[in-house]
């Protein structure tokens, strides 16, 4: 079962690859540009993360990691983490649904992250979504390892990005 949902996402891929390719003019460059419909977002699962229905892919849902950010996680350590991971959360789902164009910027080396999902800065009427969620708080800078002193961090936020800058 595991084997078909790569193959899936691999067919997925492709597709996009070769749908970018052409409408958009798109080389082997680094960066792939997917404009994303409101209409196949499913749910937001946590700040960084959502969900989408993936119809090259038997209709099936598949997450998007957004990359750059890392957010409290909703099965946290501690009450502090559950809930800032409930107010990113909030946050993402309000930037996509007041977004009227939602891209996906995949880099062509680094497609999915460990879990599967699409690894993909996310770009909303031109805006990155990851530094909106860390300029406003509900996230850190991610770089190759996961914050996981949530239930540490003071509630200011400028202390948040003091204190993970260390």
């Amino acid at each position: 079962m595991r084997i078909q949902n790569v193959i899936s996402v691999l067919s997925f891929i492709t597709l996009i690859l070769i749908l970018s390719f052409s409408f958009y003019g798109t080389s082997f460059a680094d960066e792939i540009r997917i404009k994303l419909p409101k209409s196949k977002i499913l749910y937001v699962y946590d700040g960084d993360t959502f969900f989408i229905r993936c119809k090259f892919c038997k209709g099936k849902r598949i997450g998007v990691r957004i990359k750059g950010v890392d957010t409290p996680e909703i099965y946290g350590k501690c009450d502090k983490e559950r809930d800032g991971a409930i107010k990113s959360r909030v946050f993402t789902n309000l930037k996509i649904n007041q977004g009227k164009e939602i891209y996906l910027v995949v880099d062509d080396k680094k497609q999915f992250d460990y879990f599967g999902r699409i690894l993909a800065r996310v770009e909303i009427d031109g805006i990155d979504l990851g530094g909106e969620i860390i300029l406003n708080g509900f996230g850190v800078i991610y770089i190759n390892k996961r914050f996981d002193r949530w239930c540490d961090v003071p509630e200011n936020k400028e202390l948040i990005h003091k204190k993970r800058a260390k």
